[in-house]
């Protein structure tokens, strides 16, 4: 092989507990940075592809909700089942394809298709 064998430590029983604790405390902080950033989407650009940070005001060039699909995911994995339930409904009854504008085959492909 190329790489030398790397033989794995398992820490102690206090570093796992610390560890762990540790990863809790950065998961709940991404997950408070991304419910404010969702609360900003949510308030000033719902449906709308994007929200400018800074303005607080939306940015819809796909005409395609693209911010709102990208996060479903995000919106599972964090447990914020409420606001998931929220985003599918909108994509389920609002979302449309028939809207006849030149977009991005590239944005639209990553961010919709395969979001």
């Amino acid at each position: 092989p190329w790489l030398p064998p790397r033989t794995l430590r398992r820490g102690t029983e206090a570093e796992v507990n610390a560890s762990d604790a540790l990863a809790r405390v950065r998961l709940e902080a991404v997950r408070g940075a991304f419910k404010r950033a969702w609360g900003a989407y949510r308030k000033h650009a719902w449906g709308m592809d994007e929200i400018k940070p800074i303005s607080n005001k939306s940015h819809d060039w796909l005409h395609l909700g693209a911010t709102m699909i990208d996060c479903l995911d995000n919106l599972w994995i964090f447990g914020l089942k409420a606001e998931f339930d929220e985003a599918k409904e909108w994509v389920a009854t609002k979302l449309s394809f028939s809207r006849a504008v030149g977009i991005s085959m590239f944005e639209t492909v990553i961010r919709i298709i395969g979001g």
